[in-house]
């Protein structure tokens, strides 16, 4: 595509993003508003990081953002990266900027608004850009042979409250030469993996129905549900090759973390892998009160990491209304096979891969009907897998756990009226970022008496968040059984689990702000984390105890609704700190941070020195 048409294109793409408002002000079929003149002025200059080099040609526009001003046409920064904005009106703003070949850095969940009053001059704006990288190598099998027409994906290491994720960033497949190349990856630690599937190893039986007609599904289907799993039969003859990770690891735990810089080409990153015997695992789930789908059912390897379960995860080939499924092309090993089995209405049909692979709509979900208002069904069953498989397994799904307690109060106010109470909710979030096990998340609702239950849940970690309640701004405790829990994940098992007492007083929530002296950058943040060490192992579950803003032009920063305690505070670079801040780096960050003490309702300012 010519540039000239590029720029026009991105242009036209900013002009719209300037019109609906980055936080969706300008509602859509509505017209736009009249631009009005404004007494500001508004200058800055678009820099790469980390080199602070001017990027020249970048497209920017203002983006108004609560009380802001009308849409303005986005304008093009020049040879040394600067742009300005004539007669703005007075408002609030954040600025959106375009470049092929880069991407806007912002720390999620962390927003850089610029407030401007009227007749006021500011030229000291600078957003930042960095440049993306790219990857690439070879996929060799372990005789040194290319592998071709393989997905290789790369996959961003992240943390979201302490909780690790892979996040997906990008897909090549390798060309004839075994060879690959991922691209437009920003900055940052990545996984690289070599993850596709090899085709369905089928025998005729198999391949004839794969190959039905679809005015014939009917029939094929009748011959799958009498045949059951003896509709796949392998050939023993063919390999597989596992998910492997960069070098040759089938984990990530056993994976080398490539950490890639602005504008990087990364060469020679090369993946050998190891084709194994394409083995079979088949068996029966009973206890269904439903027809079981196969999106329900998944063998994930074990020992492996949460965040990494989604992507090594096995998908069943073809799973009957009955329960019955088979999974094939399984490499041997250690497994765990989890079953997530949501009620449904309906009689259901066979379901899998095997019939989405010939496009039968809906073969995925199994073609049922709406789901029922009943707590889901759960099974988690370890399998060994040899040489030659696994058949007749039988899988018996069990009754979600419930967890049942009340609200308390402690304090001067009256206690929420029952209407009020029915407005609150009590929500289980799981401490896992492992996705195939399904449904962990919970809702109960609070009854007039104070009272809440949550059915339903998987064994595994959880955190635990009261939504809705008005008044009552400080949870002061949460007890299970007399232990006191706060600011700690619930293990949840088996059995059910009873008196889980949530304690909220009406005392105000403290507020932290201040200013940050020394040096000034525009891309500081500033970091408070509880000194209670104990909290720092799994801070998801105390999340309300940390904190990430951002620093203003003129160093000012507030942090709102802090519970009381003594806080870690410390000024960083914003280089993804909020994103990748866990346990392994509270301890580096606290020995050259400042104490701060806060008690309820506390307003306190501070001055912070980088």
């Amino acid at each position: 595509m010519p540039p000239g048409r590029l720029r026009t294109i991105l242009v036209a793409a900013l002009i719209a993003l300037s019109g609906v408002g980055l936080f969706g002000l300008q509602q859509r079929g509505q017209p736009l508003a009249v631009a009005t003149t404004g007494t500001a002025f508004v200058a800055g200059q678009v820099v790469e990081l980390p080199s602070g080099r001017p990027v020249a040609g970048a497209t920017v526009a203002l983006a108004a953002a609560g009380r802001g001003g009308p849409p303005r046409p986005p304008v093009i920064a020049d040879s040394q990266g600067r742009f300005f904005f004539g007669n703005v009106v007075a408002g609030s703003y954040a600025t959106q900027v375009i470049k092929p070949g880069y991407a806007p850095f912002a720390t999620a969940g962390v927003s850089w608004l610029l407030a401007v009053n009227d007749g006021e001059r500011i030229t000291d704006v600078r957003v930042r850009l960095v440049k993306l990288a790219s990857l690439s190598g070879t996929v060799r099998d372990d005789g040194g042979d290319p592998v071709v027409g393989t997905d290789v994906m790369a996959f961003r290491r992240a943390t979201n409250n302490g909780r690790p994720l892979l996040l997906s960033a990008g897909r090549s497949r390798t060309d004839d030469r075994g060879q690959y190349r991922l691209f437009s990856l920003q900055p940052g630690d990545y996984y690289v993996c070599a993850c596709s599937r090899d085709a369905i190893p089928f025998d005729g039986v198999l391949l004839t129905t794969l190959a039905s007609e679809p005015m014939q599904l009917m029939g094929v289907a009748a011959r799958a549900l009498k045949a059951g799993a003896d509709v796949a039969a392998l050939d023993s003859t063919l390999r597989t090759f596992a998910p492997t990770f960069y070098p040759s690891g089938t984990s990530v735990a056993r994976a080398t973390r490539l950490t890639l810089t602005s504008g990087e080409e990364r060469a020679a990153t090369d993946i050998t892998v190891t084709a194994t015997r394409a083995t079979r695992v088949s068996g029966v789930v009973t206890g269904a009160s439903s027809p079981v789908i196969a999106s329900s059912i998944r063998l994930v390897p074990a020992f492996e990491r949460d965040e990494a379960a989604a992507i090594t995860y096995l998908s069943p080939v073809l799973v009957q209304p009955d329960g019955r499924f088979d999974f094939v092309g399984v490499p041997p090993g250690q497994y765990v096979l989890r079953v997530f089995h949501t009620v449904f209405a309906g009689r259901g049909g066979p379901s899998g891969s095997a019939l989405a692979f010939v496009g039968v709509r809906g073969a995925d979900l199994g073609q049922v009907g709406s789901q029922l208002d009943e707590p889901p069904l759960w099974a988690i069953e370890p399998v060994t897998v040899g040489d030659d498989g696994v058949t007749g397994l039988t899988v018996a799904l069990r009754r979600g756990t419930k967890i049942s307690g009340r609200l308390q109060f402690a304090g001067a106010s009256t206690p929420p009226a029952a209407q009020l109470l029915a407005r609150v909710v009590v929500l289980t979030a799981p401490m896992s970022g492992d996705p195939s096990r399904g449904g962990q998340s919970g809702i109960g609702r609070v009854t007039a008496d104070g009272t809440f239950e949550i059915r339903g849940l998987v064994p595994g970690r959880y955190a635990f968040d009261v939504i809705g309640l008005q008044g009552w701004p400080t949870l002061k405790s949460v007890v299970l059984a007399g232990q006191d829990i706060t600011d700690a994940p619930i293990d949840v098992g088996a059995t059910d689990l009873s008196d889980l007492v949530f304690t909220f007083s009406d005392a105000p929530l403290a507020t932290l702000s201040g200013a940050v002296a020394g040096d000034l950058r525009d891309d500081l943040l500033v970091v408070a984390f509880p000194t209670d060490r104990r909290i720092w192992a799994e801070p998801a579950a105390a999340s309300r105890r940390f904190r990430t803003v951002a620093v203003g032009r003129t160093g000012q920063f507030s942090i709102t609704g802090i519970p009381a305690g003594e806080y870690f505070l410390i000024v960083v670079p914003d280089e993804g700190a909020s994103t990748s801040l866990d346990s392994s780096k509270f301890d580096t960050l606290s020995r050259g941070a400042q104490r701060v003490q806060l008690g309820e309702g506390d307003k306190k300012i501070v001055s912070v020195r980088r």
